[in-house]
């Protein structure tokens, strides 16, 4: 028997997703070739994000409720371009403070929070509490962790780069990419989860208020609608070399794995490649 991560009580563990399964489907059923392949070995097909030993029975199926009203109510009508305005209750701040938990608190016991000076790190245990706390209904509100969402889709420059980009290689990871990290500097530590057109973040320890009042949740209800939001620099910044990660990683795929890839292309009606949202964000891109 070993220790949930959220309530703490001893119990037989679920093989939990970090990020939810229903993304990484939703990301394969609508690549052009019905594959996914990941930044760290893009050489090879996956079909799923990572999962670990991680809660128990009763917490898996806590946060299994916030998933499938975000999947149904947010998540398929934006990515399907049904709707781009949502109306949301508590629901919704208590699905974003699941994945922040999880993202944070995987990173923090399975020693991933490197780039994190020594007198930072009980920043991260006091978030740990304050998500804990909230999502176990604890507390009303998750104190200084309130949810960022930023509904993303392509970006517009004059120039047909952003930061040194090509604007279709940014677009391609601003609607596509999956990733999840926690990110430090000299005056923040941020939770950063970026799953196609939906970028959540959500402070550990900020300095300053300044660029992260725009896109919050409140944790009650409110309206989700996409608007423009000037990020914080480091946040772009973040955005930028995960870009370039993705770019990086596509350079390195092997000439046998382009091939088959060339070839399950080829095997595709024209008509489902140019309407997929690879094919989208590359054509609504300058450069």
């Amino acid at each position: 028997m070993n220790k949930c991560a959220l309530c703490g009580s001893e119990a037989k563990l679920e093989l939990s997703h970090i990020l939810p399964k229903f993304f990484f489907r939703y990301l394969k059923k609508s690549s052009p070739t019905g594959n996914i392949r990941s930044t760290s070995n893009p050489n090879r097909i996956i079909q799923d994000g990572e999962k670990v030993p991680f809660l128990c029975g009763e917490c898996e199926d806590l946060f299994s409720r916030w998933e499938t009203s975000f999947a149904n109510n947010i998540f398929y009508p934006y990515e399907k371009g049904e709707k781009s305005q949502f109306s949301y209750n508590s629901d919704l701040s208590k699905f974003l403070a699941s994945l922040s938990f999880r993202c944070l608190k995987l990173a923090y016991t399975q020693d991933r929070l490197e780039n994190i000076d020594e007198n930072q790190v009980p920043y991260v245990s006091k978030a740990l509490d304050n998500l804990a706390n909230y999502l176990l209904g604890n507390n009303p509100h998750p104190k200084e962790q309130r949810q960022f969402l930023v509904l993303l889709d392509t970006a517009e420059s004059h120039s047909g780069y952003v930061g040194g980009i090509k604007e279709s290689e940014f677009n391609l990871y601003a609607t596509r990419a999956i990733e999840y990290d926690v990110v430090a500097n000299d005056i923040a530590i941020f939770i950063y989860i970026k799953f196609l057109k939906f970028l959540v973040l959500c402070p550990v320890y900020i300095q300053s208020q300044k660029g992260w009042r725009s896109c919050r949740v409140n944790h009650r209800g409110g309206i989700l609608k996409p608007s423009s939001i000037e990020l914080n620099d480091y946040v772009l910044h973040r955005m930028i070399n995960g870009a370039r990660k993705a770019i990086n990683s596509r350079e390195s795929i092997s000439g046998r794995q382009s091939d088959i890839i060339k070839k399950n292309l080829n095997e595709q009606q024209p008509e489902k490649l140019a309407n997929s949202p690879i094919a989208q964000a590359i054509l609504k891109s300058k450069a």
